[in-house]
Parts: structure tokens; C-alpha cells; sequence
């Protein structure tokens, strides 16, 4: 049995950090959103003596073993819902740029994830498979549903809202991976632990969510907003510049999306975001353009 998937990046619109968690882990808040930039995840399954999982990638500087969150997620599922005597290679095509914030590696997990449920009669239900989910990481949870999505404490508490009005979106990665565990020590650093001091960011969200329910594309470009630039920016001279450069070229809003370092912009005017796109290319510096899903 061969199934072919697409895995969508992500985007954040809004992005906040609510405190840490005893666990280590960090409560968030956010907006995420599915755009149609994406990997393509191949799952090929086969009758054997034994499970046996192998992976590979267009991409040579990814891992191909348990590193590897759409390896993990392949475990995880064979586990948790008793999957014996069968092979499973994955295929992914690599598109999503990594260790960008786009959850390139999430999209990955939860096309596997959904893959093996349709290729193995629907064992587990929607709130099963999030549960797996978590576990492999906190991105995975929103890639398996998509869509616009306010997500809260690890990601795995997700509410839909209206989608994301018209627009064109750009999407900027150079050469610097960030690591998120940096990021969020980084973060940890800077607010020393008092990250909901500040109500002008509580305030933000629920202006954005009335904006996308109301499908006010003003109000939301408005109140895009991202704790990890305060982080990564002064370190990443690169995303600020491609920041910087997508505003200077027409885009209604730019941040970074997740713990960067990508950048994107949003633009009302698809010429615009075309010409954006046209000028930004450059052998440093990756540019997508994309549409929200």
C-alpha cells in the first residue's frame, strides 16, 4: 500500500509565551496558520516478519532515524495502536526550509500520523491522534488539523477561528537555523520568568481574532505580534534585514514566524507580493510565495 501526502507549513501571527511550566516546557498563545508552501511525505507499507521503519529524504542534512520527528511519529503510531508485522518506508520531499519556525519537521510527523491512520482503518480518532501528537512535539498537534487555529498551552489546546482573509504571504529564510531550545532560554533570560506582565499582548490577540472572525484583514496585519523576535532578532541579523525589506516593499505586516528565523510578509496586493518576491531572491536568501489555506 503507497499513500502520497502534502505537509503545509505554518505561520504564526501572533505568538506570546505565558510563563514556564514545572514540566520545563513553556505555555504558549498563538494564531497559527496553514500556508500552501509544503512538503510532500511519501508512506509505502508492506507485509513482513518483524516492524521495521526506514526513512529518507531529499535532503541530505536531515537524520533518518529517530531524530527524526516523522521517524518518531511512525514509532509512536506503530506502538500506541498495536501495528505488527509490517514495513513502512517514508519518502519526504523537502521544501519547507529547516529550523526556520515554519514546523517543517511537525508537518512531517502529522502527514505520517494521518498517512498510517488512513492506510490502517481509522484506528484512532481525532483526539487520539492529537494526543499522540503532543508527545512527538508541540507543533505537531495544529499541523494534523490546519487551518487558523488560536493554540494554547503546548499547542494541543486549539480553537478555530475564521480563516484568514484574502492575501498573498511571502515567506523569507536565510542560511542561520535557529534552535527553538535556544530561543526559549533566550527568552527565559530576557523576562526572567515574568512573561504576562504585559497587557497591551492580551489585548493584541483578542483584537485579532475579532479582526480574522469579522474577516478584517486591517485589523489583523495590525496586531501581528512575536515574543521570540525579541530573542532571536538582535542575533539574527538576517531575518530582521529580510523583515525590514518585506515592509519596505509593500507588505502590510512582517515577523517572524515561530522561533524564526523566517520571515514573512503579508500583502493585500498580490503585485506587490510578486515584485517582493521578484527583488528579495537571491542565493542567500530562499523566498516562497504563498497563499494561507
Amino acid at each position: 500500500m503507497k499513500l502520497r501526502l502534502t505537509a503545509p507549513a505554518k505561520i504564526n501571527l501572533f505568538l506570546d509565551v505565558l510563563w514556564k511550566r514545572a514540566d520545563g516546557f513553556h505555555n504558549i498563545q498563538s494564531i497559527m496558520q496553514t500556508v500552501s508552501l509544503a512538503d510532500t511525505v511519501v508512506l509505502n507499507i508492506a507485509d513482513a516478519s518483524e516492524n521495521r521503519i526506514t526513512l529518507s529524504c531529499t535532503d541530505p542534512s536531515i537524520p533518518t532515524d529517530s531524530e527524526n520527528l516523522a521517524f518518531r511519529a511512525a514509532e509512536l503510531y506503530f506502538e500506541r495502536f498495536g501495528i505488527t508485522g509490517k514495513t513502512l518506508d517514508i519518502f519526504i520531499e523537502k521544501h519547507i526550509p529547516i529550523g526556520a519556525g515554519l514546523a517543517g519537521g511537525s508537518a512531517d510527523a502529522a502527514a505520517v500520523l494521518s498517512g498510517l491512520n488512513k492506510l490502517f482503518g481509522s484506528k484512532a480518532g481525532m483526539l487520539e491522534l492529537i494526543d499522540t501528537a503532543v508527545r512527538i512535539g508541540s507543533d505537531v498537534p495544529f499541523c494534523l488539523v490546519g487551518g487558523t487555529k488560536v493554540t494554547q498551552k503546548r499547542g494541543e489546546d486549539m480553537v478555530s477561528v475564521s480563516p484568514l482573509p484574502d492575501c498573498s504571504i511571502v515567506i523569507c529564510s536565510g542560511n542561520q537555523r535557529i534552535s527553538t531550545k535556544w530561543a526559549y532560554e533566550e527568552l527565559d533570560r530576557i523576562y526572567n520568568g515574568r512573561f504576562s506582565d504585559r497587557a497591551d499582548r492580551r489585548a493584541r490577540i483578542r483584537s485579532m481574532i475579532h479582526a480574522l472572525n469579522t474577516s478584517d484583514l486591517a485589523g489583523v496585519v495590525t496586531n501581528t505580534y512575536n515574543i521570540f523576535e525579541d530573542a532571536v532578532l538582535p542575533l539574527c541579523p538576517e531575518a530582521k534585514e529580510n523583515r525590514d525589506s518585506l515592509l519596505s516593499l509593500g507588505a502590510d505586516a512582517a515577523l517572524m514566524s515561530g522561533s524564526g528565523s523566517a520571515v514573512f510578509g503579508v500583502f493585500r496586493s498580490s503585485e506587490q507580493a510578486q515584485n517582493a518576491k521578484r527583488i528579495l531572491e537571491a542565493p542567500q536568501r530562499r523566498v516562497y510565495l504563498c497563499r494561507p489555506l
